[in-house]
């Protein structure tokens, strides 16, 4: 008797560790949620855009230089780019820690390839205020 109950105690625990071991993918089900959101923002806004520009427009440059437009591209270009570091630097971060509780010494790398992931946003910062500098011409 004793020895089945601690045969069910064994096969409970790795039950238990097997499924610790194995974390849901929460990303995959955000990422198509995000998406979607993003999707129908996007759809909306041009529901929105189109009675607001029903005039008709004298020359083909008025439509292309509209402010409006360049202020959707440097807010769509600053997103993209929050979104992208902020991937890259759950991603780097994650495995920068998993590194350094193995190699401490690897530490300086790890910072090193992080802000190279966290660089994306700021690119994307630098992109947004280049678009919006040129929205007064």
């Amino acid at each position: 008797m004793r020895k089945s109950s601690q045969s069910s105690q064994d096969q409970s625990r790795r039950i238990l560790i097997s499924c610790r071991s194995s974390p849901p993918d929460t990303f995959k089900l955000n990422s198509k949620a995000i998406f979607l959101a993003g999707a129908t923002a996007i759809f909306v806004l041009t529901l929105l855009q189109s009675p607001v520009h029903a005039q008709a427009a004298t020359s083909p440059n008025e439509v292309i230089s509209s402010t409006s437009a360049k202020f959707i591209a440097a807010g769509v270009v600053f997103a993209l780019a929050a979104v992208g570091a902020g991937y890259g630097v759950g991603h780097a971060g994650a495995a920068a820690m998993a590194a350094l509780a193995e190699r401490p010494e690897v530490r300086s790398m790890a910072l090193i390839i992080t802000a190279l992931a966290e660089a994306i946003a700021i690119y994307g910062l630098v992109m947004a205020i280049i678009i919006l500098g040129t929205a007064s011409t």
